[in-house]
């Protein structure tokens, strides 16, 4: 029995279309830090400004809920379009007060291109009493 030693030769080509393909990866979507000012400002005394921290991603939300007695704020921050530069935010801000002299309940929902770096004024609540709350947003 004679063996015949011939060169093993593979061809390349044929084996691509067994290889796998790989997808590119996308970029990670943008994240931002939106820093929410809510401040109260009393017809008389000194002002009180509640400030909240979000991270938010590509189409996300974040809430939170923040109390103190007698006011009780929920808010809501998403991220509804835009760009990198100037993303669009949806903002929901309600605010409940239970005190001696009442309750009451305030709701703002808001739109808006909030450009990075600039603080922007998103809503305001007036109250009969010449108070006023007010809600600023800057994205980080």
């Amino acid at each position: 029995m004679r063996l015949i030693k011939a060169p093993l030769v593979l061809c390349g080509c044929a084996l691509v279309p067994l290889a796998p393909t790989f997808a590119r990866a996308e970029a990670p979507a943008p994240t931002f830090t939106v820093e929410l000012e809510v401040a109260d400002r009393p017809a008389r005394g000194a002002p009180d400004t509640l400030r909240l921290l979000f991270t938010i991603s590509d189409r996300g939300c974040s809430s939170a809920s923040a109390r103190r007695d007698p006011v009780r704020y929920e808010v809501t921050v998403c991220r509804e379009g835009g760009d990198a530069s100037a993303p669009i935010l949806g903002f929901t801000v309600e605010r409940a007060e239970n005190s001696r002299e009442g309750n009451s309940l305030k709701k703002l929902r808001s739109t808006a291109r909030v450009a990075l770096g600039v603080r922007r004024t998103v809503g305001r609540f007036g109250f009969g009493d010449g108070s006023i709350t007010e809600i600023a947003a800057t994205v980080r």
